[in-house]
């Protein structure tokens, strides 16, 4: 492949259409070059947007764009590059739905998605093929610097769910257990802490950061003063009967720490916390309950 490059920098036309032209952007964007040839390397793709000839937007066999996988792995100057392009596409979307900012935060990129949010036609909330945005993705994998980035865009809608049912960021944050960006998402002025999904579970944040035993996120989702500590799932289970049915001891024991704990709420199965202990032999559990009535 490195004999198209010669051919695209002494300006020769594109003999072989857009094969050629995809291909050699993408080979200046996607090899793992030394930072002592990154400078070249932004001269090259410089040269190659200056063709008259050029297409931008174009998809490899991987429905992979220059721009998609600059943001994801090229020096943040390449995503400059291509976003000033005048025909740009900066939402185009892959097979998978996959944007350029998706890319970059699903690759915890935050220098790439600060380009990618100073163009006037940047889509922050776009959906891809599963559901999620940009946004749940950082929250997912922990990104907080790529989190705080999504953020400060003014059309930002920190409580997009897909078609009104799928886990929010925040759901994603807590599940996982990312402390740092559940912080975060808490600290935005429109979050809302007590949304459910509508997948037919009904579980907040809390229940699944109950469930899955992070007691910390557990704690900085009681600190939020409109968190509904004693909402029920689908089930009729409050998060102290998730965290009790899961055997989560650090949880049950910061959950029943909070003044408005119902100790007494039962699932629909009518079983409370003690009993609900008792039934799957979480003795320590068990002890946990019966001391704090």
């Amino acid at each position: 492949m490195a004999w198209l490059l010669p051919l695209l920098i002494c300006g020769a036309s594109v003999c072989c259409g857009c094969v050629v032209q995809v291909l050699s952007l993408q080979l200046l964007c996607f090899e793992k070059l030394t930072l002592s040839t990154y400078d070249g390397q932004v001269d090259l793709v410089q040269n190659l947007l200056l063709h008259p000839s050029i297409d931008v937007n174009i998809l490899d066999h991987d429905s992979h764009s220059a721009l998609m996988i600059a943001s994801a792995t090229g020096p943040p100057a390449i995503v400059n590059l291509l976003l000033q392009h005048p025909t740009i596409n900066v939402n185009l979307e892959n097979r998978s739905r996959h944007t350029a900012l998706s890319f970059a935060a699903n690759a915890g990129r935050s220098d790439a998605v600060t380009k990618l949010l100073t163009h006037p036609a940047i889509d922050v909330n776009r959906f891809d093929k599963s559901g999620l945005t940009p946004l749940m993705f950082a929250s997912f994998k922990g990104y907080s610097e790529v989190v705080k980035q999504l953020l400060t865009h003014s059309h930002i809608q920190v409580n997009r769910t897909y078609r009104d049912k799928g886990p929010s960021a925040l759901i994603w944050a807590s599940g996982t257990g990312r402390l740092e960006v559940v912080q975060i998402l808490l600290a935005h002025p429109h979050i809302d802490v007590n949304y459910s999904d509508g997948l037919g579970y009904r579980k907040t944040a809390l229940h699944l950061a109950c469930i899955n035993g992070h007691a910390n996120v557990v704690k900085a989702l009681l600190n939020h003063v409109t968190t509904n500590v004693n909402q029920k799932d689908c089930d009729g289970y409050t998060p102290l009967l998730a965290a009790v049915a899961f055997g989560n001891e650090d949880v049950v024991r910061t959950l029943i720490e909070h003044p408005a704990i119902d100790l007494e709420s039962v699932c629909n199965k009518g079983f409370g916390a003690l009993r609900l202990a008792s039934a799957i032999g979480y003795d320590r559990i068990h002890k946990v309950n019966v001391c704090s009535i």
